[in-house]
């Protein structure tokens, strides 16, 4: 196994083993603008039923 696989390997089991973070959009809206995510980056807090990875 390759270094690469190996890292691929755990990175998934440690996504696979973290609990979902669960923001409230007022606590999401002010983690964007205290990082300054530039407007083209098109953050927007998911809607019901998504995540942000959606």
């Amino acid at each position: 196994m390759s270094t690469k696989e190996h890292l691929e390997d755990s990175s998934e089991e440690m996504i696979a083993s973290l609990p979902s973070l669960q923001w409230s959009k007022v606590v999401f809206d002010g983690h964007v603008k205290n990082f300054k995510f530039p407007d083209s980056w098109g953050v927007r807090y998911p809607d019901d039923g998504q995540t942000i990875i959606s």
